[in-house]
């Protein structure tokens, strides 16, 4: 025991058993209010930034931005997913700052990193399997009344039309005569099979060029007898829109080349289109497509969002829990060892006490 400055005995017994109950005070107030503590604001950031931040990313890498400024799209949401990366490892090792504050700042821009990094590979397949395409072909030159086997010079001579003279083509009108020869086609397979077959004028008879193609995946037979891609049973079908993938334009370029060794055809610069009634129906269809992903994301990513939230939220309340349990088990062993003490004191004191009545 020992005396204090105003007259009043402190004994460490009771200031442990004090502390003690304190701490289950508070504990008793966090059960009745376990969200108390927590910034509604905090929890708001960590709902929309991330949220934000993915709608933002998806769309600046699915859309025009994308296809007007490639490499500055990707440097941008190169550095938003390195800076976020950057800031949580910060929060992580700030030991000065309190320990629930790097909490929230750390999960929030690690959330922020992971949207940033789906948005940009669900945006970069959106872009290249829909948008891309579409917008390849309204920025491509587009021919009318082109026959796709033989064309007249200015002198009046007849020669095979070439696929050079139409390099920037995006959209094509052919004649109306022009169908597809299904009886030519072929295939090459490589995992899927890559189907073409000429499109051709019927009425040429000589002199007559095969470097226009209608192709397909997946939609012939392997032994070549059964071409059905695109609207090839369509009468009214008479255009075409142009294929930009480079990935599998030399997987149609092999099927060419099978269909030259087959059938004894000759193309010099084949050019490879998707044979429909309206290419400009089917550049909106596909960007259609990529517009309602960009909505069936957003919500879908929202609600993800708010998983994420109730998330940290328990995850937050569960680490102040473990503290204050840490700091009741600290408190109560030092109360203990107090208790301890202060009786070994007591029987010392008894037993000299003791020792000295027994010598009187």
């Amino acid at each position: 025991m020992g005396e204090s400055g105003e007259g009043h005995f402190w004994d460490p017994r009771y200031g442990a058993l004090m502390d003690i109950h304190l701490v289950h005070h508070r504990a008793k107030e966090r059960d009745l209010q376990p969200y108390r503590r927590m910034n509604a604001l905090v929890l708001l950031q960590v709902l929309f930034l991330p949220w934000i931040a993915f709608l933002v990313t998806f769309a600046a890498v699915s859309f025009y931005v994308h296809y007007w400024f490639p490499l500055s799209t990707v440097l941008s949401v190169a550095a938003t997913f390195g800076g976020s990366i950057w800031v949580c490892i910060a929060a992580l090792r700030n030991r000065s700052q309190e320990s629930h504050k790097r909490f929230f700042l750390a999960s929030m821009s690690a959330t922020v990193a992971c949207a940033v990094f789906f948005g940009w590979l669900l945006g970069d397949l959106n872009f290249w399997g829909d948008m891309q395409p579409a917008y390849e072909t309204e920025h491509l030159a587009a021919y009318s009344n082109v026959n796709p086997s033989t064309e007249k010079l200015w002198s009046g001579e007849a020669v095979p039309t070439r696929g050079r003279r139409y390099q920037d083509v995006g959209r094509i009108y052919f004649t109306s005569s022009t169908v597809i020869d299904v009886n030519r086609s072929a295939n090459f397979k490589v995992g899927n099979l890559y189907c073409v077959a000429p499109i051709v004028d019927p009425n040429c008879r000589d002199n007559c060029g095969f470097d226009f193609w209608a192709v397909g995946v997946n939609c012939c037979d392997e032994d070549g007898r059964r071409f059905h891609c695109g609207d090839y049973t369509n009468p009214l079908s008479k255009a075409g829109i142009r294929l930009t993938s480079e990935g599998r334009r030399q997987s149609f370029r092999m099927a060419v080349m099978a269909a030259e060794s087959i059938h004894g055809l000759t193309s010099v610069h084949p050019l490879f289109f998707m044979f429909v009634k309206d290419p400009v129906a089917v550049a909106e269809s596909w960007k259609r497509k990529g517009y309602r992903r960009f909505v069936v994301v957003m919500f879908v990513s929202f609600f993800a969002g708010i998983l994420n939230v109730i998330l940290v939220a328990n995850i937050a309340a569960s680490g102040e829990a473990l503290q204050e349990q840490q700091a009741a088990r600290v408190v109560a062993f030092v109360a203990a060892v107090a208790v301890a003490a202060d009786n070994a004191a007591s029987a010392s004191t008894a037993m000299s006490l003791a020792a000295a009545s027994c010598c009187h």
